[in-house]
């Protein structure tokens, strides 16, 4: 079967110039605090079951990597929505 790609229907995540939604992986994958790099968390890797096949922020499918300014992806350090903790992350692309 094959997959319906959404393109040119929303803005373009800044790190892999996919548009958003995307059922493609973001090819972002760590993030920087201060000194310390961490690896950015997968949908459907969060302790949360979002119940659906794709994010409902960026459209991603389970296993990929969320894409810019998500309101679902979950921050490695401290497991609060990464757009709402207070760690500072910055992506690494």
């Amino acid at each position: 079967m094959r997959q319906y790609r959404k393109t040119g229907l929303g803005p373009t995540c800044s790190m892999c110039s996919e548009h958003i939604p995307s059922i493609e992986s973001c090819t972002c994958t760590t993030v920087r605090y201060g000194s310390t790099e961490a690896p950015r968390i997968k949908y459907g890797d969060e302790d949360y079951d979002w119940g659906t096949r794709r994010c409902g922020g960026c459209g991603v499918l389970k296993g990929g990597y969320h894409h810019e300014n998500c309101n679902r992806e979950v921050c490695p350090m401290c497991g609060e929505l990464i757009n709402l903790c207070d760690c500072g992350a910055e992506f690494i692309f």
